[in-house]
C-alpha cells in the first residue's frame, strides 16, 4: 500500500490492539496513551521480528511500517497484516512455536550503551 492510501484508510484500532475483551471496552484511549501503548507493542514485535530478519515501526499512530533487514518496506494497517507481511518478505512463515525463536526470546535483552 502506498503511503498516501495508508493515511486515508482510516485505520481504526483492530481488536488485537484494543486491549482485553476483544476491544469491546467503551473507554477510548487518548492519543498519548494509544501512542505509548503502540510503541510498547512495536518493541515487543521487534524482538520477534528480528529473528525473521525484519523490523516494524509505528507510523502516524495509525499504521505500521514493516522492513526487512535487506530494505524491503511495506506499510500495513493492522497487527495481523504485520505477520502476513513478514511471512512474505522473510520468505518463510512466522511460527510462534519455532524452537529457534523461543530460544532467541529467552535470551536477555542487550543493555543499551549508556
Amino acid at each position: 500500500m502506498c503511503a498516501f492510501c495508508a493515511m486515508l484508510s482510516g485505520g481504526g484500532a483492530h481488536w488485537t490492539e484494543a486491549g482485553t475483551d476483544a476491544g469491546s471496552s467503551s473507554e477510548v484511549e487518548s492519543g498519548r496513551a494509544r501512542y505509548l501503548n503502540r510503541l510498547y507493542r512495536v518493541g515487543l514485535m521487534n524482538r520477534i521480528l528480528d529473528y525473521y530478519g525484519c523490523a516494524a515501526e509505528d507510523w502516524a499512530n495509525n499504521n505500521y511500517i514493516v522492513r526487512s533487514h535487506s530494505g524491503q518496506t511495506v506499510i500495513v494497517d493492522q497487527l495481523p497484516q504485520v505477520w502476513m507481511t513478514v511471512d512474505g518478505i522473510a520468505g518463510k512463515p512466522t511460527d510462534p512455536l519455532d524452537s529457534g525463536l523461543l530460544a532467541a526470546l529467552r535470551q536477555p535483552d542487550p543493555i543499551p550503551p549508556g
